[in-house]
Formats: C-alpha cells, sequence, structure tokens
C-alpha cells in the first residue's frame, strides 16, 4: 500500500488549486491498520486479503472504492477478504455510514476535466470511460484525479442502478468474511497434505488456497463487526459462473455483529450466508440480481429486520434479474454431490428469521416466487410479510420438493416434525400463496404426531394457507393489509413506503401481529407487536439517511421513503 497526496492541478489542465488525498491499496494486510477520512478514498486494486490475524479498523464515513476488472484478465477486481482469525472494524454511523463503491470512471469527466464537485457533476454523462472501445471500463489511476468517479458523489447523492442503459453493478468485487465456525460443507482435497477436511470450504470462485479457506470448530468465533456499511454496484465475475455477493459471510461466528448493512446493485446475491452462526439485524437489499438473502451449509443464526426489493427494473436497463427470489434458503449442498457436505450433514440448518420483508417487484421475466425453501433447511420464519405486486409471479413461499440426496434430511419432512414453522406471516399478491403437499410426521419426532400436516395453496381470495401444526399463517384478504404505496411500485414513481398497511397513522389490523410468546422469541431477536422489516407506526425508517436507496440517486429519484 502506498498514501499519496495529489496536487489535482499539476496533474490537469484546470486551475484547481485543492488536492486530492487518497491511498492506494495494492498489498495484503497482514498488522493491524486504520483506514481514516483523512486517506479515503481507498481504491482496492484487486483481491486485499486482511490476514495474520490482522485487525482493519475502519472510521466512519471512509469511502472504499474497488476497481473493475476490466479488459486486462490477469487482473482481479477490488475486492476485501477478512481470513479466518483476522477481523474487520467497520465503524460507520447513522449519519456518517462507510460506503464501497466503484472506481469506475465517468467518461464525461475525464474528457472535461472537472476542477470541483460541482463541474464535475454537471459534466458527467454516465457513460463508463473505455479508451480502447472493448466494452469494458478502465481502471483507475492517479492521474483521473479527484472528480473523475462515475460514483461521484456516493455520500450525498448515490449512482442510480443504470446509467446510458446498462445495469450499475459487477463494476468491482466485494466483502467477504471468512471465519472458523461450523459449517456442513467439506472441502473435496487440501492442496497442501493431500487431506480430505470435513466442515471446512473454499470460497467459490477464488483459487484453493488457505487464505480462501472457511469454517471450523468455533461457533463464538469472532470476525469483528459491520455497522452502518452500504456496499454498491459490486459482484464481478471471479471465475466464469462465479460472481460475488455484495456480502459474503462464511464460517462466521456469533461474536461477529453485523448490523445496519446495506446492498445495492449487485450483480449476484445480496447477502450470502455459508454455515456459521452470525447474527444479522436491520440489512436492506435491493437492486440485486440473484437472490436477495441466501442462506446455505448448516447457518445456524438468527435475522431480524430484513428488507429485500427484488426485481425491480431500472428504466432503459435490462431486467436485475436473471434468478429472481426475494430469498432462497438452502440446508445443504447435498443436491451437489454427497461429497460436499459432511458424513453426517452436521451441522442441520437451524436459520431463524424474524420481521423480514421480501418484496418482489415487476419488471421481469421470469419473477416466479418470493422465498424458496429447500435443500434441507430447517428453521423458523416468523412476522414476515412476502408479498408482490408482479404479474408473472406465482409462489409467495416454495417448500421445494425435491428429494433429499443423504445425509441431507428432506425439507417438507422437516416441516412436518416441526423443525421448519412458518408463523405469523403474511402472503400477498402471488397467484399461489405456498406449494402444496401433505407430509406425516415422523413417530419419532413430533408429539401428536398420528395427525397428518397439509401445507395447503392459497390465493387472495382470503383462504388461509399453511395450516396444521405449525399454527397461524394469515395470507392477506384483498390486498387489505399492504400500502397502495408497496403495491405498485415502479422505478419511476418516485419513492417506496415499506410500511405494512396505511402509514404510521393508521396501520392496517392484518399487518400487525405479537411475534410469538417470550418463551418463543429466541435471543437475540427481540419481540414485536408488527409483521415485517418495518414499524408501521413508526415515523421514520430504519434506513433513512445512511442508505443509497433512501436518498436521491443522480437519476433525481428517491426510492425508499419515509
Amino acid at each position: 500500500m502506498n498514501k499519496q497526496i495529489l496536487a489535482l492541478a499539476s496533474l490537469m489542465a484546470v486551475s484547481a488549486s485543492s488536492a486530492f488525498a487518497y491511498t492506494h491499496v495494492t498489498a495484503n494486510i497482514v498488522a493491524d491498520e486504520q483506514w481514516t477520512t483523512a486517506g479515503s478514498p481507498y481504491i482496492l486494486e484487486g483481491v486485499i486479503y486482511v490476514k495474520n490475524n490482522a485487525t482493519l479498523d475502519i472510521a466512519p464515513g471512509v469511502v472504499i472504492r474497488g476497481q473493475p476488472k476490466s479488459n486486462d484478465t490477469a487482473t482481479d477486481p477490488g475486492a476485501l477478504i477478512i481470513t479466518k482469525g483476522s477481523k474487520i472494524q467497520a465503524r460507520g454511523t447513522s449519519s456518517s455510514p462507510i460506503i464501497f463503491t466503484t472506481a469506475v470512471l465517468d467518461a464525461g469527466r475525464v474528457t472535461a476535466a472537472p476542477a470541483t464537485l460541482a463541474a464535475a457533476k454537471l459534466v458527467g454523462t454516465g457513460a463508463r470511460y473505455n479508451v480502447n472501445g472493448d466494452a469494458t471500463p478502465d481502471r483507475w489511476t492517479p492521474a483521473n484525479g479527484e472528480f473523475q468517479f462515475l460514483d461521484i458523489d456516493p455520500a450525498v447523492t448515490p449512482l442510480a442502478p443504470n446509467s446510458n442503459g446498462l445495469r450499475n453493478s459487477s463494476l468491482w468485487g466485494s466483502l467477504v468474511l471468512l471465519g472458523n465456525a461450523k459449517i456442513n460443507a467439506s472441502t473435496d482435497i487440501l492442496p497442501i497434505d493431500g487431506t480430505e477436511v470435513e466442515g471446512q470450504y473454499y470460497l467459490e470462485g477464488l483459487n484453493s488456497t488457505n487464505d480462501n479457506l472457511y469454517g471450523g470448530t468455533n461457533d463464538d468465533d469472532s470476525s469483528g463487526f459491520l455497522n452502518y456499511v452500504s456496499l454498491r454496484h459490486g459482484g464481478y465475475e471471479i471465475t466464469a459462473g462465479k460472481e460475488l455477493n455484495g456480502i459474503t459471510l462464511a464460517g462466521v461466528g456469533r461474536g461477529t455483529t453485523v448490523r445496519n448493512v446495506e446492498v445495492y446493485c449487485n450483480s449476484d446475491d445480496g447477502i450470502e450466508i455459508f454455515g456459521g452462526t452470525v447474527n444479522v439485524s436491520y440489512a436492506v437489499m435491493t437492486f440485486c440480481e440473484d437472490d436477495g438473502y441466501d442462506l446455505d451449509q448448516g447457518y445456524r443464526g438468527t435475522s431480524q429486520f430484513i428488507y429485500v426489493a427484488h426485481g425491480l427494473k431500472a428504466t432503459g436497463a435490462n431486467p436485475m434479474s436473471s434468478d429472481p427470489r426475494g430469498s432462497e434458503v438452502d440446508g445443504d449442498d447435498a443436491n451437489d454431490g454427497a461429497a460436499f457436505v459432511t458424513s453426517d450433514g452436521q451441522p442441520f440448518q437451524n436459520s431463524i428469521i424474524y420481521n423480514a420483508t421480501f418484496q418482489v417487484l415487476g419488471g421481469n421475466t421470469p419473477l416466479v416466487e418470493g422465498v424458496r425453501i429447500r435443500r434441507g433447511f430447517r428453521g423458523e420464519f416468523v412476522n414476515s410479510i412476502v408479498q408482490t405486486s408482479a404479474a408473472e409471479t406465482t409462489t409467495g413461499i416454495n417448500i421445494d420438493s425435491t428429494a433429499a440426496v443423504a445425509p441431507s434430511p428432506f425439507v417438507r419432512q422437516s416441516y412436518a416434525d416441526r423443525l421448519l414453522n412458518i408463523r405469523n406471516t403474511t402472503i400477498n399478491g402471488f397467484s399461489t400463496a405456498s406449494s402444496s403437499f401433505t407430509a406425516t410426521p415422523s413417530l419419532s419426532n413430533v408429539p401428536n404426531s398420528g395427525v397428518a400436516t397439509t401445507f395447503n395453496p392459497s390465493t387472495n381470495a382470503g383462504t388461509t394457507g399453511f395450516t396444521g401444526l405449525q399454527g397461524a399463517l394469515f395470507p392477506a384478504t384483498a390486498n387489505s393489509v399492504l400500502s397502495a404505496d408497496m403495491l405498485s411500485i415502479s422505478y419511476a414513481a418516485g419513492g417506496l413506503n415499506p410500511r405494512p398497511g396505511a402509514g404510521p397513522a393508521t396501520p392496517s389490523g392484518l399487518a400487525t401481529g405479537t411475534t410469538q410468546a417470550e418463551s418463543y422469541v429466541k435471543y437475540p431477536a427481540v419481540p414485536t407487536t408488527y409483521r415485517g422489516a418495518f414499524n408501521g407506526t413508526a415515523t421514520t425508517l430504519w434506513t433513512t439517511g445512511w442508505t443509497a436507496i433512501n436518498k436521491t440517486n443522480t437519476d433525481g429519484i428517491k426510492l425508499l421513503v419515509d
């Protein structure tokens, strides 16, 4: 790494006298280090590892920019990977978040060489700088100076989801945390000594080296914390078909805090969690091109206050997703081949999700499901909303019928055995609220197991789905649970109020519902008296002020409003 202060006037044909402070990150971080606003922005020149048990401390207000891969196939995109044993301390605040975004340049700003931020905004064209015309953006260099970035002012005016008809995604890598908590995936062969290892795996898309290995035996492991962190425009493909998620949490333990995080305009999943026990709260994922929230490999943590707006097509752009689900939750990878799981399939998944809103929005084909539950998943969905306003959607919650591959438990049998529960949750707008099947509980696992559980299909006509042992789940009748804003959002509409009901003054009765009794609510979740990610009576959303989705973007649109 080298830090430089550049006199902008000495590099460009302008009369500016200001200096551009930046920190050029070119080497792995192997000792404790602090990133501050004095060195911001930090430019990630490639895949940067925090390793050797080092801690990276990031102060409020710091901007980190990742380079695109560009046309040099030997050059990886900028990405930040926290390896096993190392930590990140991202200390953002609601008024001064930490922002990860792209270092891609705006062609108009490079050509016009603006001297000030105001001038840069005027000359921006939204076209990527691409001097050789090969359809991939060129990488930033110090000579480009202070005011040339495509995402010129991310803290005040975020980059819109598309520019000049191109999606503003896959413009750098992403953020990855690798930990020592238990997972149910296994490596094939470790190249170091040729030993097969259960409960460890390599991060997909990267080389099979110790730096990319995750999983272990310590469920209390800490990889540090993320607080008020916004990640935008990432997900570059590292290898063919292997894009990076906005945030990857792989084998991360419950000693890690992930709270107040945003993923915006990512080319793969918003957040994907591979095993471990980390707890996540106040997470918002929008304009992600794969699943919004993805869980896998024996994850046993708790998620609360999760908001996904998925599938929304930006003006002039192609559909934002080709594999669209608000959430896709797996228990393991047994269906990909038994060699990828531990010999006994453990730890089995036990993911608990409270107060989630999965909103599948119009403008794509296909948009098929709100939530898919499959591959040995076990856990709880409580006090949540799965909603759509898109005609091309079909199923609100689909419990997959794919047969289990040993040693994976069959997800539908887990439902019958009350190891998968869906409680106090609203499904709205889908042609079919849920998949349909009948499963008989196992006599060895379930009290009163002689009673069959029927998982009924349901439409918006008011019939109740998910009957039987799981208890109360209430599909909406005549869309009465949701506000008009939630039902008719489009990119050009100028804002979405994600509260259920008619707003803070008069929430719908069906929008509220007490989370289960205190004895049922599992720490660290807290009891609430409403469904979904947002309190219908609150005057301010928890996304206000620090997220890209809650600010007026470069298209002049504020997508999420109070």
